[in-house]
């Protein structure tokens, strides 16, 4: 079963490095107060394995090239997503008993899906609840066969169309000027957030695309990049973690990304729902959990740079 989180979740990017025996022999002294065979301690700062693997510190996009500064797409951009799905069912669930009362079927029906798609964007984005099974089942669900729910740019287009659909439908059935006056400001905040998410996601994909462009230059060479950056997972199996990928649009172009708008690449760009967030799994017989990174493989990797334009 894959395992996918929203783009909005905080995990680490990176995983424990290796196995149970990544961190040496045992330590433990021998006669005399001398290490036990194999317990001696690793010379110099690269042989400890930090608490992010490979690497000692977390492994973030860093400052940004080129970015869109003060137009960050963070944790409290989730919270927005959530409030207007969350005002959008309202909405719909207030016109929706109305119109049900005055025996207008046609238009309560509307009312009901646009509650049950407010009811799945708010799944995608609840701050709440996250460690539910059924929670992480659905976005699981949602993830994988409507992954345009994943991207900032098909959330903006999603919000924008239920706000208008729910302010239509409201402004034309409902005669009550309080009942107009609450369609209006329920209606109005998946609409703003809807054009806010659409331009960050433009500006974003922009700077993706500008990314892209740089790597289609070195076309032949894409492989070759691939092979000298790919070190956490190498191998035809592998894949370019979040850090490896950040390092190599630097190394190209100078772009250095935040660690959300790696995650809107990952869910972009890889192919295999398992490898676009961070999988946490149970390693049995050891009572551990395995945090397993992101990973664009080298067949998405050249897709993508071979193909057009990506929108996040």
């Amino acid at each position: 079963m894959y395992s996918t989180q929203g783009y909005s979740d905080q995990q680490p990017l990176t995983q424990p490095a290796g196995g149970p025996y990544s961190s040496g022999y045992d330590n433990r002294a021998g006669a005399g107060g001398l290490p036990a065979q194999g317990g001696y301690p690793p010379q110099g700062p690269y042989g400890q394995q930090g608490p992010y693997g490979n690497y000692p510190y977390p492994q973030q996009g860093g400052p940004q090239g080129g970015g869109t500064k003060g137009l960050p797409l963070n944790p409290d951009w989730s919270f927005a997503f959530f409030v207007a799905a969350c005002s959008t069912m309202l909405g719909a669930f207030i016109g929706g008993l109305c119109l049900f009362f005055s025996f207008e079927l046609v238009d309560f029906l509307e009312m009901c899906y646009i509650l049950l798609f407010g009811g799945v964007l708010a799944v995608m984005d609840t701050p709440c609840l996250k460690t539910m099974k059924t929670v992480k089942d659905h976005r699981e669900y949602f993830s994988k066969y409507v992954n345009i729910l994943t991207r900032v740019t098909g959330k903006g287009i999603a919000f924008l169309f239920l706000g208008c659909s729910l302010f239509s439908t409201m402004w034309d059935n409902l005669e009550s000027p309080g009942l107009e006056f609450l369609a209006f400001v329920l209606c109005m905040v998946p609409v703003v957030v809807g054009i806010g998410a659409l331009v960050i996601g433009f500006i974003k994909s922009q700077k993706l695309n500008k990314a892209r462009t740089a790597l289609a230059q070195e076309a032949e060479n894409v492989g070759a990049l691939y092979d000298q950056h790919a070190r956490t997972y190498s191998g035809p199996h592998g894949g370019l973690t979040m850090l490896e990928f950040s390092d190599l649009t630097f190394k190209i172009i100078g772009f250095k990304w935040e660690d959300s708008d790696l995650k809107l690449i990952f869910n972009a760009l890889v192919s295999n729902p398992a490898w676009r967030t961070n999988a946490t799994n149970f390693s049995p017989g050891f009572g551990q959990q395995q945090v397993e990174m992101a990973k664009i493989p080298r067949e998405d990797l050249i897709g993508w740079v071979r193909g057009g334009m990506v929108w996040l």
